[in-house]
């Protein structure tokens, strides 16, 4: 797959290495916000805060978002064009990648708009948080 890109192939450990570890962060990361979310939303509850839960169930959509773009990403290397949870989430994040993709062309094998869309993502999450939680 490296040589088609051009990459030479002895590079191949290196690249799997640093593709293991972003994966790993990115793993930490999805449970860190899971349970962030269920800390928050039994807070709010607890308080009766309407705002705090609303913005808490907005994080978490916007966290779901993220990790389905990120799972499209990934995928997007690999063969997995006609699973069906991949149709899944071609159908969920179409909507929102596909106006990006218009305007900002794949370079190479990556797709730099659903980078950018996640970028707007966790800039929302940020807004969401300031917003409903206090």
């Amino acid at each position: 797959m490296l040589a088609t890109y051009g990459v030479n192939t002895r590079y191949g450990p290196l690249i799997t290495l640093l593709v293991a570890l972003i994966l790993a962060y990115f793993l930490t990361q999805v449970i860190a916000n899971t349970f962030f979310v269920i800390d928050g939303l039994i807070l709010g509850v607890a308080r009766g805060s309407a705002s705090t839960v609303i913005g808490f169930v907005l994080y978490g959509i916007l966290s779901i978002l993220v990790l389905l773009i990120f799972v499209r990403f990934i995928a997007s290397w690999f063969v997995f064009s006609r699973a069906g949870f991949m149709n899944f989430i071609r159908r969920v994040t179409d909507p929102i990648l596909v106006p990006f993709q218009r305007l900002i062309p794949p370079v190479g094998m990556f797709d730099l708009s659903a980078m950018i869309v996640l970028l707007i993502i966790w800039v929302l999450q940020s807004v969401v948080l300031r917003v409903f939680v206090r």
